[in-house]
């Protein structure tokens, strides 16, 4: 088994297996459009990919697609080929990537009641939250005991304080919630796929970003980021 990183765009020969895990993965809560191979490499410009067998190389087994954000890697698709190779190798993996200082990710629905069944807890403070999220208000974001927690549960339970309801592309409405360490001092080892938060800066229950953008860097260069993102 083992895993790379690398930039999407050399995945190509892959990309017939990634498009057909993701319809399976995401089928039952929505399937965004990309715009074919071409507009999802540009969109989720780096990939965390699994082979289980070295004498299989042409056989993709799961994947972990993230952009490269102002505030760390923003993962936004966790995709495998079967249920079996994301309980025992994926969903692991994204755990191990979220306790990265540079990592995290908006979960909801089964994947993210396996990282919160797996110890992961969600960001709470609205100011970190807003700045992650710039068009959400104070109000959008559940407080403890809000009953939208229960109108918007997760798994039959009332869904994590700091959760928000945000208009996805192709999809509508949906809650998510926040997970992991976004890195605060936007200051990173590298400005490659497999770059690392430096110094994250302040603490707020090992979490805190600070400043507003609604941009991303990628190449060095900073690019607008579109309405579609996970």
């Amino acid at each position: 088994m083992e895993w790379k990183i690398t930039q999407t765009k050399e995945l190509s020969v892959y990309s017939k297996q990634i498009f057909e895990m993701y319809e399976n993965s995401y089928r039952s809560i929505g399937l965004i459009d990309f715009g074919g191979w071409e507009g999802l490499q540009n969109y989720l410009n780096c990939s965390c990919y699994l082979l289980i067998n070295a004498d299989t190389p042409d056989e993709l087994n799961g994947i972990i697609l993230y952009w490269l954000s102002i505030y760390g890697n923003k993962i936004s698709l966790v995709i495998s080929k079967t249920p079996q190779i994301a309980k025992t190798h994926v969903i692991p993996k994204l755990i191990e990537l979220l306790h990265i200082p540079g990592f995290y990710i908006e979960l909801s629905d089964a994947l993210e009641y396996l990282a919160r069944k797996a110890g992961l807890d969600n960001i709470k403070d609205k100011n970190i939250i807003k700045t992650l999220i710039p068009h959400l208000r104070d109000e959008d974001v559940f407080n403890e005991g809000d009953e939208r927690c229960t109108i918007y549960p997760l798994n039959k339970n009332p869904s994590p304080a700091g959760s928000y309801m945000r208009e996805i592309k192709d999809i509508g409405m949906h809650r998510k919630a926040l997970y992991g360490l976004p890195c605060l001092s936007q200051i990173f080892d590298n400005n490659e796929c497999d770059r690392k938060c430096i110094n994250r800066g302040g603490k707020t229950k090992k979490r805190k970003v600070g400043g507003k953008s609604k941009k991303r860097k990628v190449g060095g260069k900073t690019k607008k980021r579109g309405s579609r993102k996970r």
